[in-house]
């Protein structure tokens, strides 16, 4: 099986919405905190570069971001090869 990262390359969405929940816990009061990918989007994402999801909680009032990379794999399962 051949490997190939990707990295710099625009998906041509405007919003990118994945099955996925994040849990983060609140720096201040260690709260949990919990970002939902299939209501909150990615906006223009690119594969290999850092997005910024953005937490807010309730119970203390504070706000910070955690860092997100999209990758992606690609597969080519045949006796041939992937050229570049």
């Amino acid at each position: 099986m051949t490997e190939i990262p990707l990295k710099g390359v625009s998906i041509d969405v405007k919003r990118l919405y994945l099955p996925v929940l994040l849990k983060s816990n609140c720096p201040d009061c260690t709260e949990e905190l919990y970002y939902d990918m299939s209501i909150d989007n990615l906006s223009y994402p690119v594969m290999g570069e850092t997005e910024y999801i953005h937490f807010y909680c309730d119970e203390c009032g504070c706000e910070y971001t955690r860092d997100l990379v999209l990758k992606m794999t690609l597969e080519y399962e045949d006796e041939g090869e992937i050229i570049e």
